[in-house]
This record gives C-alpha cells, sequence and structure tokens, in this order.
C-alpha cells in the first residue's frame, strides 16, 4: 500500500458523518449551483450533461465547506469529496476525463474564487479503480454500524438489519487478509471488528445479530512457520543465532549426546539379536563370510601351486636348453 492509499483509511470512517451533513446542507441549493454549472460546463467534455450533476454537487460541497466546517475538518471532507468525485466518473458512460481534469476545467472559469475552489485544491487527485473499491468497502462498513448505533440511541430498533450488512461485508473480505495480512486493508478490517464487538451487544430486540466477529490470525501462524523454517534449515547444516545456536551448539550438549550413543547402541543391538529376525540374518551373513574367506583361501593356495609349478617347468626347460646346446657344440 502506498502513502496515498493510506492517507485515505486514516480518514475513511469519517466519511459517512461527511456524506450525512453534505445531503443535508445540498438540498437548500441545487438549483442555484446547477445553474452555475450548466454555465461551467459548457466546454468541458462535448457538453455531456453526465457532468452537470458532479459539478453542482462539488460546489455544493465546497460552499458548505467554506461556512460550517473548521479548517481542521476540511482534509477529511475533501477527501471524501474527491472519493465520491473518482468513484462518480466512472459511473458516467464513455467517460475520458477524471476528477483532476474537471477540477481545473472548473478552475479556469472561476479565477476570482467565488466558489472557494481552492479549498480541497490539494486533495484533488485521481485514484485507482482498486483503492477506490477498497475505500468503497470501508465507507460501507462504518456506515451500516454507524446506522445501527444510532438507531439504537434514538430507540429505533428497525435498523437492526445495519448490523448484519457489517457483518456480512465484513467476512465476505476478511478471506483476502489471509494472503495480504499485512496490508492497510487487513489492518483497519481488524480495527473495525474490535470497533463492532465493542459497541454491538446482545439485544432482545436483535437477538439474531452477531456479537463477536473473529480475526484471521494468519500473521501469527505465518510468523510461526517461518519460524520453524528457519530451525529446520539450521539443523540442515546453516548456523543458527541467539539462543538456540548456542543451547544446540554447545560442548555439553555434544559430550551428552556421544554418551547417549554409547551406552544405548549395544542395548540396542542386544535386543534387536534376541527378539528380532535380525539374529538369522546376522549369522546366515557370517557365515557367508565364512564361506568365501574360506574359499578364498583355498583358491590362493591353488593358485601359488599353480604358479610354483608353472615356475619348475619354466627352469627345466631353460636348463634342457643349455645342456642340448653344450651337447651339441
Amino acid at each position: 500500500m502506498d502513502h496515498g492509499e493510506n492517507e485515505y483509511y486514516d480518514v475513511v470512517h469519517e466519511f459517512p458523518v461527511c456524506k450525512g451533513k453534505l445531503n443535508v446542507y445540498k438540498e437548500n441549493y441545487s438549483s442555484y449551483f446547477k445553474y452555475l454549472c450548466q454555465g461551467m460546463i459548457t466546454d468541458f467534455a462535448n457538453k455531456n450533461s453526465h457532468y452537470i450533476e458532479p459539478c453542482e454537487e462539488y460546489l455544493q460541497c465546497l460552499n458548505f465547506l467554506n461556512v460550517h466546517e473548521p479548517s481542521t475538518q476540511k482534509s477529511a471532507y475533501c477527501k471524501f469529496v474527491n472519493y465520491w468525485l473518482n468513484k462518480l466518473f466512472r459511473s458516467i458512460p464513455n467517460n475520458l476525463n477524471n476528477s483532476f481534469k474537471f477540477y481545473n476545467a472548473l478552475k479556469q472559469r472561476d479565477a476570482s474564487n467565488r466558489l472557494f475552489l481552492d479549498i480541497c485544491e490539494k486533495e484533488i487527485k485521481n485514484i485507482n479503480e482498486s483503492e477506490i473499491y477498497n475505500i468503497e468497502v470501508l465507507y460501507n462498513l462504518h456506515y451500516n454500524l454507524n446506522k445501527y448505533i444510532s438507531s439504537f440511541s434514538s430507540g429505533n430498533t428497525s435498523n437492526c438489519y445495519h448490523a448484519n450488512a457489517s457483518v456480512s461485508i465484513y467476512e465476505n473480505h476478511i478471506n483476502v487478509c489471509r494472503v495480504h495480512y499485512k496490508s492497510a486493508f487487513c489492518k483497519l478490517l481488524n480495527k473495525f471488528k474490535d470497533q463492532y464487538n465493542q459497541n454491538v451487544s446482545p439485544e432482545k430486540k436483535c437477538d439474531k445479530i452477531k456479537t463477536d466477529l473473529s480475526y484471521l490470525q494468519t500473521e501469527n501462524k505465518s510468523d510461526k512457520l517461518q519460524a520453524n523454517r528457519g530451525l529446520e534449515s539450521s539443523l540442515d547444516g546453516y548456523p543458527l543465532s541467539g539462543n538456540a545456536s548456542h543451547k544446540l551448539n554447545s560442548p555439553g550438549k555434544s559430550i551428552a549426546t556421544a554418551i547417549i550413543m554409547l551406552v544405548v547402541t549395544p542395548f540396542t543391538l542386544l535386543i534387536l539379536y534376541k527378539f528380532t529376525p535380525f539374529r538369522h540374518r546376522l549369522r546366515n551373513l557370517l557365515t557367508r563370510k565364512k564361506t568365501l574367506h574360506t574359499n578364498s583361501q583355498e583358491l590362493e593356495e591353488i593358485s601359488l601351486n599353480n604358479a610354483e609349478f608353472q615356475e619348475n617347468n619354466h627352469g627345466d626347460r631353460i636348463y634342457n636348453v643349455c645342456y642340448n646346446s653344450i651337447i651339441n657344440s
């Protein structure tokens, strides 16, 4: 996850509140801002009427922030507005524009800044599709949980289904964390789990809702697996580090191991000899070796006798040759 994704994830829990306030405010100014946008969008995207609504709502948001929200709170609102713009542009048929181009087109037609376009200037940027999806998942989790909490605080129990919606969304996406458990998205799912468990308690009128979400303990299992793999590789001949290396390679351990081997080995062989087929196999093996040794000795004696006989014959032949040569001379 890059920094851009994390900066949205840090405030996504505030998005439902932002949306609620903006929805209430924009109802009183829709016609005014619609008139402004019809004049400002004339040259943008070939006068596509689909861009009138984003323009109208965007100007309403900026006016609300300028009048009602302190500067410390504007960052979360501006991030929400930018997320909403990116999502809305992706729903426009044959869209070739994005929120950044849209903002620049409006700014060119409001040089005097009478529409307060500079309020969210730093937050207007393009968001990739996967990030929009993750933000939407987190937004819906918090939206439904907030709806459930507010319904009980007002004495209304007709919104129990919002808790079930949170559970369904959570369980449909938690399996992603079996692999990506270190991602910012999965960490926020875990954080939401804690928030949900803290706020949702067993209620008689909502007895079918789940009150205890669980989180995959993949990270702990993975850490243990890596540790075990490290130990296995170390035992295969690679050096160990830390206390494990000292304990396994200490002189005391080596001496104790040697003594145990010397004591245990004879008893093991004795048991094998007395009570298992190993005894007969050993006898057969020794008999075969004895027979082979005897045969080897006999062959060696025969070979020596043959060698002596051949040597004597060779000497006689030499003697006869010399004797005959002397006589004939």
